[in-house]
C-alpha cells in the first residue's frame, strides 16, 4: 500500500480506491496504516511529498512551480504554504541556502 501511494507522488491515489482494491474497508486499512507507519496517511504523503521537493530543489534545476505539480500539489502557492509551514523556508529560500551551504562547503576542500 505504501509503495502504491508514493510510487508516483504527482498522482493522488485514493485510500477508499486502494481499500476497494485490497477488498478491505476503508477504516480498517486506516487503522493497519496508522500502526505500521505511525502516522495517518494525510500526513505520511504530506512529509513523503516535502522531502521529495527537497531533494528535487538540491538536486534539479526544476522551477518551483514544476516540483509542485511533481510531488502532487495542484498548485504552487498550496505548496508553498505548506513547504514553508513544514520547512520554515520559501522553496526559494530553501534552495538558495542549500546552494550556499554547499558553495562554503566547497571553499573549505
Amino acid at each position: 500500500m505504501e509503495r502504491r501511494l508514493t510510487q508516483q507522488l504527482s498522482v493522488r491515489v485514493s485510500v477508499s480506491e486502494i481499500a476497494r482494491d485490497m477488498s478491505v474497508s476503508e477504516s480498517s486499512l486506516k487503522n493497519w496504516f496508522k500502526a505500521v507507519f505511525g502516522k495517518n496517511v494525510s500526513t505520511y504523503l504530506r512529509e513523503r511529498r516535502i522531502t521529495e521537493a527537497q531533494r528535487l530543489l538540491r538536486g534539479t534545476n526544476m522551477k518551483v512551480s514544476e516540483i509542485a505539480n511533481a510531488v502532487g500539489f495542484e498548485s504552487q502557492s498550496k505548496f508553498t504554504a505548506l513547504f514553508h509551514k513544514t520547512t520554515h523556508f520559501s522553496p526559494s529560500e530553501y534552495r538558495k541556502q542549500i546552494v550556499e551551504e554547499d558553495e562554503g562547503t566547497a571553499g573549505n576542500t
